[in-house]
């Protein structure tokens, strides 16, 4: 068992993301909501190492770990003894250039 938390970052960008969502359809907004709490819950339950490294420029080389979610988001996360840190949560609709530039 590991504990999961989302840092501050990651969840004030997923309500920023939600509330985009939610203007054009509020029904989605919920499903998406629901589908990212469930993964990331599960982060906790199953085994976070089995999740592929993001090696991208301009991010420490085997440190993060990426968990694509609903074929639309990803999770960016990293571990420390057991618990998983989760820094990020990207929508790869719209920020797909994140992983092409390295930047964010």
């Amino acid at each position: 068992m590991y504990e999961v938390k989302v840092s501050n970052t990651a969840c004030s960008h997923l309500r920023f993301l939600m509330r985009s969502i939610a203007l054009k359809d509020k029904e989605t907004a919920r499903n998406c909501t629901q589908q990212i709490c469930l993964n990331l819950r599960a982060l906790g339950q199953g085994n976070p190492n089995e999740f592929y490294y993001l090696n991208a420029q301009g991010i420490q080389e085997n440190k993060y770990h990426q968990m694509l979610i609903a074929d639309r988001f990803l999770a960016i996360f990293y571990l420390d003894g057991q618990t998983v840190y989760v820094d990020y949560v990207l929508d790869l609709q719209t920020e797909y250039e994140w992983l092409n530039n390295g930047v964010y």
